[in-house]
């Protein structure tokens, strides 16, 4: 049994109709006994599935690696059987699937909904579109510029998209965990005292260096034996800018 409070009882109502989706697409989801709303609050009574915790499933089999291996495995390819059939869970965390016998149920549907609009497409649909640039923030910054559409489109063709769908497809046949990720970001190029300048106008920004981060130093010293150290004021983080920082020393010397 679970309560949800007002004004969250249309949410024990989804959970209904969310369950009774999955059921109809091939997924497992718990048996609605009751589902009410009142006054804003809700109710939502189900069966007991049984079967057993997914973290406690993954942790049985930790001594057997085969084991947890084909259960993980089975795991994502049962959770992307839930994408192809045009639902996104919404809060699809390990206490909200439950194995019983040899199927995965999915707990906790209150959240789940139907969206054709997956992966990328659900990036397309939330970025800033280039007829409201200038876009001011909820806490203030300002994009002046900027078509990030279009750079998404040019990510998806640079990096055939479609190619490593099927690809990823063609992994999980063989029984092996594989996925594609799409993580859109807008970032200064500098340290984090660049997002004091995106509350600033560029008529501002262009009155001196501000603090993009950009002005960072590069020392060079030579000792008597010819000998050369380069110290930059960089903290590198897998960049490899020791490499590109030494190249460009050997070329000028």
């Amino acid at each position: 049994m679970k309560t949800y409070p007002a004004p969250g009882g249309w949410r024990a109502t989804r959970a209904l109709r969310m369950g009774q989706a999955l059921g109809a697409a091939g997924l497992a989801a718990p048996e609605v006994v009751a589902a009410a709303r009142r006054g804003g609050a809700g109710l939502l009574v189900t069966r007991d599935v049984g079967g057993e915790d997914l973290l406690a499933a993954v942790a049985r089999r930790c001594a057997r690696l085969g084991e947890k291996r084909a259960l993980l495995a089975r795991l994502g390819a049962e959770v992307a059987r839930l994408h192809r059939a045009g639902f996104v869970h919404g809060d699809l965390v390990p206490p909200n699937m439950r194995l019983v016998g040899e199927r995965f149920v999915f707990l906790d549907n209150d959240r789940t909904r139907r969206s054709p609009l997956l992966v990328c497409l659900a990036g397309r649909r939330n970025l800033v579109q280039p007829n409201e640039m200038p876009y001011r923030t909820a806490s203030g910054g300002l994009y002046d510029s900027g078509d990030y559409p279009a750079l998404l489109e040019e990510l998806l063709s640079k990096a055939d998209y479609q190619r490593l769908i099927a690809e990823r497809d063609r992994l999980r046949e063989t029984g092996r965990l594989a996925g594609v990720g799409l993580a859109l970001v807008v970032d200064p190029s500098g340290t984090n005292l660049g997002y004091i300048d995106l509350a600033r106008t560029p008529e501002e920004r262009a009155q001196g260096l501000g603090k993009s981060g950009c002005t960072e130093s590069a020392t060079l010293t030579m000792d008597p034996s010819g000998g050369v150290r380069l110290r930059i004021a960089s903290a590198p983080q897998g960049q490899g800018h020791e490499t590109v920082a030494a190249q460009i020393v050997a070329d000028e010397l």
